[in-house]
């Protein structure tokens, strides 16, 4: 008995050392993960269940780490030793054979064989050569193992900007020679200074101008229009976008030298440092680039419409406020002004002007961001992200492809930021993103019906989901949009 054992033993260091060459040298992955493969008990078959759940595994496994498979169901470790040899030896050849159909690497996956009476284990990728055939009946277990690599991301980014405007574009005429006041749906105003407009070769403009604007305010929006929020590669958190063109007999115009115009938003959030920021196309992507000259500063409405002093500000101790030169008019402590109705007969009485006030009394808790720039095309008020210590990669791999467009759609920072397709062609990356920041996950690929796209998202941590296996389904996108906004709102 001791000599079958020396003789066994040996034979298993020969074959173990032709296993190591015959599938290219393959290195011994640290297992991070051990689990048991959903096996039919007396089956070495897979199902399609079982292929699914492969797929997923493999796809969900971060790139580096390793995950060993058993391959034996509860009910078949009180089997004789021999008998769970063949059982599992036969269910790795079929998921080595999936794996070559999937068309995996073969460096990403291989069988390993664990000799009970031997000290060294056998690694392969292909258990039909004859050499292993001993396996098949003898005393081991074989397992498998799945290894992703990591893939490299090309320059190619899955993120193509939509320029066009006409479905959200907002139109307005104006005569030049007055100051223009352009008031969005959304509350926005746009203001330009009378006669500050030119043609570009410095013509002055005497005929009436047309001010077309298109706003993206929301995120969901945001993201429809694939427009991301980088400055040469840099990150950005944005406080809206804009497009905005003025002309006149359809002939561009822009602003004088030395002459600014104004974009009022709400600030809806806290970030500070907002900056000027106007788009050009690189690459597919619009690239926000900052204007120096131009300045973003913060504050309340006031009676005119500009961003001034807080309303608290306001002084009422002596309850009289003096309205744009008009008479002084009563206000209580609630800043409410009381209507006395000698002021009917008041030719100094404007009621406009009233009318203005209790607007901002109405308002006065809404700040503003208050744009002051000279350039139209794509308008954007931005800060930069900060920076972040714990940065990390996520690879998405399913259903995905170099026709995919996928993005990190951020409802707290307001930022999107694109993926980029890998080397391979089958995966994407987003690189070096913060660990810690929930994002919404976006991935869509156009079909052959222009009205239906195969959609996927998914709230994810990245530092949490360094790997994620996409499974789309089918719908329009209006669907995803829907997704996005709701997705936003549960955050």
């Amino acid at each position: 008995m001791r000599s079958f054992n020396l003789l066994f033993s040996t034979s298993l260091v020969v074959v173990a050392s032709s296993a190591f060459a015959g599938a290219g040298g393959i290195i011994p992955k640290r297992i991070s993960q051990t689990m048991a493969f959903p096996v039919n008990p007396g089956s070495s078959t897979l199902t399609n269940s079982q292929m699914r759940f492969a797929d997923s595994m493999f796809n969900s496994i971060v790139p580096g780490e390793a995950l060993y498979f058993t391959l034996l169901d509860k009910s078949e470790e009180s089997l004789e030793e021999t008998k769970r040899s063949e059982i599992t030896f036969r269910r790795a050849e079929a998921l080595l054979q999936y794996c070559r159909d999937r068309n995996y690497s073969p460096v990403e996956y291989y069988a390993e064989i664990t000799p009970t009476l031997a000290p060294r284990k056998v690694r392969t990728i292909d258990l039909s050569l004859a050499s292993y055939k001993f396996y098949a009946h003898g005393r081991s277990l074989t397992g498998m193992i799945f290894c992703p690599l990591d893939h490299i991301a090309t320059s190619a980014t899955t993120v193509q900007f939509n320029p066009s405007v006409e479905n959200e574009v907002q139109v307005f005429t104006f005569n030049p020679a007055s100051p223009i006041d352009v008031s969005l749906t959304s509350g926005t105003k746009v203001t330009i200074p009378a006669s500050s407009l030119m043609y570009k070769d410095g013509r002055p403009v005497l005929d009436p101008v047309e001010v077309r604007v298109a706003e993206y305010l929301e995120m969901d929006a945001i993201a429809m229009k694939m427009m991301t929020t980088t400055s040469g590669g840099k990150q950005l958190q944005t406080g809206g976008m804009w497009h905005i063109d003025v002309s006149s007999k359809g002939e561009p115009v822009v602003m004088k030298p030395g002459h600014d115009y104004h974009i009022q938003v709400a600030n809806n959030n806290t970030v500070k440092d907002m900056q000027v920021f106007t788009g050009v196309m690189k690459n597919g992507l619009l690239d926000w680039q900052l204007q120096k000259d131009d300045k973003v500063t913060a504050g309340n409405v006031g009676v005119d419409g500009n961003a001034t002093q807080p309303v608290n500000a306001v002084d009422v101790t002596k309850n009289t406020l003096n309205i744009n030169g008009n008479v002084n008019v009563n206000v209580n402590q609630n800043r409410n002004i009381v209507v006395n109705e000698s002021w009917n007969n008041n030719a100094n009485f404007n009621p406009e002007a009233v009318r203005k006030y209790e607007e901002m009394v109405e308002r006065r808790e809404q700040a503003v961001y208050d744009l002051e720039l000279n350039d139209f095309g794509w308008i954007n008020c931005d800060a930069f992200n900060r920076e972040t210590q714990v940065m990390v990669d996520v690879l998405l791999r399913g259903d995905v492809s170099e026709k995919t467009t996928a993005m990190l759609v951020y409802p707290k920072r307001r930022s999107v930021l694109p993926g980029y397709v890998c080397e391979d062609q089958k995966s994407i990356k987003f690189s070096s993103i913060a660990a810690d920041e929930t994002a919404m996950l976006v991935v869509f690929t156009a079909t052959d019906d222009k009205n239906i796209v195969m959609k996927y998202s998914r709230m994810i941590t990245p530092g949490n989901n360094k790997s994620v296996d996409v499974k789309a389904s089918k719908g329009t996108m209006a669907d995803l949009q829907k997704e996005i906004k709701k997705g936003m709102a549960d955050i």
